[in-house]
Parts: C-alpha cells; structure tokens; sequence
C-alpha cells in the first residue's frame, strides 16, 4: 500500500505484551517494550476519590478509528472536554468505594479504554469504559446511534490498587 494512501505516514504499529488483567475492574495491564521515536509520554494518575459533581475533564481517544481512516482522515486523534455530572459510589467494598463517574460528553466506540484526565491538574482520574447512546434507528440504508452526550468512566483508584496488587 503506498503511503500517501494508507494515511498512517505518521503512524507505526508497536507490539504490546499482556501482563495481567482484571476482568472484574475492566482493566488491564500491557507492556510496551520500545516507544523511543514515537510521540508517546507518561501520563501521570491522579486520585479520583478527590473529583466532584461539576469538576471539568476531558478524555483522548480515537473514535471510529477504521471508518475515518476509509474515508481517508487517517488516525485521527480526538479530544473531547466535559464535566463530571454524577459521582456513583457503592459503599460495599471500602478498597474501592468509587465506582463510576457520569460524564456530560460525547464518547463514541474508540474512545473506550481512553484517559479520563481532570482539567486542571491534567492527572489521570479515570478510564473511559463506555458511551450511552439512544437505541438505533434506520435512515435510507444505515443504522444511526445518536449520542445521548453523556459517557461513563471508572475512576483511575481501581486501576491503582489493580497494579498496587502486581
């Protein structure tokens, strides 16, 4: 394929290595032997137990990934901003009392697994797992989801103590 097709010019493929991962959280942890060359930086995790109703936040991703690159957008890195709308706890199991986050945003598929990051402190709070959306309806031949401009997090505490384990 030639390079001025394939839109990934700027892009490589870099080979992970699945350490452990945790079905019960959602989460896992991988290793990336070599990312010298590449524009990737650390990212450092905040304490989500400390994120309020209103606090800003903002989550990068790459959504629709495969169908903007066949209508030759290439990888397209996204970010979307928003505010923690509800903080949802449990209360059962004291090591992990925080367990999900409601965000006022647009998440759509691709953004799952993506860094929720607080806005002011730039720290990773959580991980974004999934969107709500209204259920699908036809238009002409495609089936349509429209966001309901709200998406899910889990807070980053529980992939905390996840590696705290390792």
């Amino acid at each position: 394929m030639d390079k001025q097709d394939s839109n990934l010019e700027y892009y490589k493929w870099l080979p992970l290595n699945l350490i452990k991962k945790d079905d019960q959280i959602d989460t896992a942890l991988f290793q990336l032997d070599n990312y010298d060359g590449t524009l990737l930086l650390p990212l450092k995790l905040g304490n989500a137990e400390k994120m309020q109703v209103g606090d800003a936040v903002y989550f990068i991703g790459f959504p629709y990934a495969a169908q903007l690159m066949n209508e030759g957008y290439g990888i397209t890195l996204i970010v979307n901003q928003g505010i923690i709308s509800s903080v949802k706890r449990n209360g059962i199991n004291p090591d992990h009392p925080l367990d999900w986050f409601i965000i006022d945003a647009i998440s759509n598929p691709g953004n799952s697994g993506c860094p929720l990051i607080n806005s002011v402190t730039n720290e990773v709070v959580g991980q974004m797992i999934s969107s709500f959306r209204t259920p699908s309806r036809k238009y002409q031949d495609l089936e349509i989801r429209e966001p309901m401009h709200i998406a899910g997090a889990k807070p980053i505490n529980l992939a905390k103590n996840f590696l705290k384990k390792l």
